[in-house]
């Protein structure tokens, strides 16, 4: 009888761990890369999201910009929180520009320094979004409130 209730007792286990609910906040918590557009400039990153409620992670974007090609890399963080909606809510704490080139032409680390990331950071820095969330194996699509997807996956 003993040998019975210690065979079963794992398998047991594991079916009430398998049918336990995951929160989305339990979801999201991980790396995630990622896809997006802004106009005609696309992105990736590399986002780690802790259960602390911050982000961080690596961040690319490329393409054309009134008149230029631009290419620019750097670091960002984050925090986050699901909403009682269910929706995501990200503000970007702090994007640091580690590259820059316009036209093919590498900026200097005191361009970007004095220019560059004055910039970035009066438009970006602060800046709320919320998304719904899609959940979906191992991607994520987050839709923002204009409608803009940002793909991700594992």
């Amino acid at each position: 009888m003993m040998r019975i209730l210690v065979a079963i007792l794992p398998a047991v286990a594991l079916t009430a761990c398998a049918s336990m609910p995951v929160s989305d906040a339990e979801r999201l918590s991980g790396r995630w890369v990622c896809t997006l557009s802004l106009g005609e400039l696309s992105g990736r990153s590399e986002l780690t999201y802790r259960p602390d409620g911050a982000a961080s992670g690596p961040v690319t974007f490329s393409g054309p910009s009134e008149g230029v090609e631009i290419d620019m890399a750097g670091e960002v963080t984050a925090t986050w929180e699901i909403l009682e909606s269910g929706r995501l809510q990200e503000t970007i704490t702090r994007l640091d520009v580690r590259s820059a080139s316009i036209d093919g032409v590498a900026l200097s680390p005191e361009m970007i320094a004095q220019a560059i990331q004055p910039m970035i950071a009066a438009g970006i820095d602060g800046r709320s979004t919320v998304s719904d969330l899609l959940f979906e194996g191992e991607t994520m699509t987050l839709t923002s409130e204009d409608g803009l997807a940002t793909l991700c996956s594992r």
